[in-house]
């Protein structure tokens, strides 16, 4: 009876003993990576360490935020119930504001964007009647919004005013050249240039350096010769000459001969219809009386 007793109790002796865990006994650490702190914690806990004693780190990572990202020591590595847990916790991606560019150049923009570590996105260009070629009218997202550090802004750029299309002009007065001109948010050279026309009365425009229906720039001055009509000669001295040189006088002059009365080969001038002296358009011929 007496060694069946002892028997009994050297078993519950060795029972004890062997469920009992030894606090400087290996254990491995669990891998905590992927899930919530509160997830890690619990892995901790079953592994025989202590939560309570683990530290949190937080860094910026495309994760959930929240979310353990890493941890050290490494999971698979032995440790001891007193070993120290680092769980590295996201905190998200990291933000930036965007800046205000303003109407700078592409170049600025970029370096603005660059300091805020951001990139320049699609760049679009588009006429605008305010700002000069280059320069920045809008950007997306504006100036103020958060973004992932990295993200990019797009531009868009000014290509200058819309090119304005040149009127036609021949045959106006220059007041009407004017007014067709500054409806095209065009100059009109001042003062207009002149010239001899044919065929353009006084006064009105003969011709334009610009093709009508040309594209230029806003602003951009028009140049026009305006008519002073046909150009006048006066009628030379003729008396005295011979019809043939009669002849090459008034042909040097742009005039010609009409009808030659009393003509003969050699035969002298003796005045002239019209009139020496009197201004005539280019063209014009004039009567010859020939001595008999």
């Amino acid at each position: 009876m007496l060694v069946s007793l002892l028997v009994v109790v050297a078993a519950l002796i060795v029972l004890v003993a062997t469920s009992r865990s030894d606090p400087d006994e290996a254990r491995w650490l669990p891998n905590t990576v992927g899930g919530s702190v509160d997830a890690a914690r619990l892995a901790l806990a079953d592994a025989g360490l202590d939560p309570a004693s683990s530290a949190i780190e937080s860094q910026f990572s495309h994760e959930k935020e929240g979310t353990v990202v890493g941890q050290q020591p490494d999971a698979g590595l032995p440790v001891s119930g007193d070993t120290l847990v680092t769980l590295l916790v996201s905190a998200g991606p990291e933000m930036t504001a965007v800046p205000e560019l303003g109407a700078v150049d592409e170049a600025t923009a970029r370096s603005l964007l660059t300091r805020a570590r951001l990139a320049v996105g699609a760049i679009v260009s588009e006429h605008n009647e305010f700002l000069g070629v280059g320069q920045l009218i809008s950007q997306t997202p504006a100036a103020g919004a958060s973004l992932e550090v990295g993200s990019v802004v797009d531009l868009v750029l000014s290509l200058g005013p819309t090119p304005r299309t040149v009127p036609p002009l021949a045959n106006l007065t220059v007041d009407e050249a004017r007014a067709a001109i500054a409806a095209a948010d065009l100059v009109l050279s001042e003062p207009p240039g002149q010239e001899y026309s044919d065929t353009v009365e006084i006064g009105r425009v003969v011709r334009q350096d610009l093709t009508p229906g040309s594209l230029t720039d806003r602003g951009h001055v028009v140049n026009v010769m305006v008519s002073l009509g046909p150009e006048l000669v006066p009628v030379p001295e003729l008396a005295g000459l011979t019809v043939e040189e009669a002849t090459s006088r008034l042909r040097a002059l742009g005039l010609d001969v009409g009808s030659a009365f009393n003509y003969s080969p050699g035969g002298v001038v003796l005045q002239s219809d019209p009139t020496p002296g009197t201004e005539l358009p280019k063209g014009t011929e004039i009567d010859l009386f020939i001595r008999r």
